[in-house]
């Protein structure tokens, strides 16, 4: 099998990942519903000062920049494939489950807290990854393998399906998370939330607050909007 990622990146993964993990669910229990306050205002910015929010991306860009970095100029689709291959070879469930669960915090979240929102790297690039990553695990079950009935966990296996601009993807998340509305509290918040990314893309076929970090020409109806809504879901 050819190895189209190096030894020495993948090593280098293998170490990320466990932190990424430690650093996104602190204070969030195994089997957790609902995630509480303190993940909330970590996640989404919730009664979180600006500075706080500035530490805590600092120490997201200290701790994986240097391996996003090492991961920009690859081609997404071909080495997400290896990559998310070689990150499920674990030795037990629960350590697979981390390991791919890492894998896409590492790319579909940690972009947006160490890059600005106009680098279009966060779109053209990670997304891709994060996404091909998620659809991996969710065709192999892994994203209910452990933890299962646990929307503060499970959610960030589909986080990526959000962000993705096609209909398809959201239309599958809308259905995961149907799968999960008997499990947690935290299913309407989430569904609401979801539901309103689902509406721009039903409306436009894309985010039109990413056209300008994409080098995208805005339709008139898209600047009219950006006009009305600016990013409705930026944190700073």
């Amino acid at each position: 099998m050819t190895t189209l990622v190096k030894p020495a990146l993948l090593a280098r993964l293998r170490t990320s990942i466990p932190q990424v993990i430690d650093i996104w669910f602190e204070g969030v229990e195994a089997g957790a519903q609902s995630p509480g306050a303190a993940a909330m205002a970590r996640w989404w910015g919730f009664q979180r000062s600006r500075e706080e929010n500035d530490r805590f991306n600092s120490q997201c860009r200290e701790k994986f920049g240097a391996v996003l970095d090492d991961i920009k100029d690859l081609p997404a689709q071909s080495h997400a494939q290896q990559i998310a291959r070689e990150m499920s070879e674990a030795s037990t469930p629960l350590d697979k489950y981390h390991s791919v669960l890492g894998l896409v915090l590492l790319f579909d979240q940690m972009p947006r807290c160490i890059f600005p929102a106009t680098n279009p790297l966060i779109y053209a690039h990670y997304d891709q990854i994060a996404q091909a990553v998620s659809q991996d695990a969710i065709s192999k079950g892994l994203d209910a393998q452990a933890n299962a009935k646990s929307m503060a966990w499970r959610l960030w296996f589909y986080m990526p399906l959000e962000h993705s601009e096609s209909i398809e993807q959201h239309e599958q998340l809308a259905r995961l998370l149907e799968e999960m509305k008997d499990d947690s509290p935290y299913y309407k918040n989430t569904s609401d939330f979801a539901a309103r990314h689902h509406e721009i893309i039903e409306k436009f076929g894309r985010y039109p607050y990413r056209n300008e970090a994409l080098g995208r020409q805005s339709t008139d109806s898209e600047l009219e909007w950006i006009r009305q809504n600016g990013n409705p879901f930026a944190t700073q």
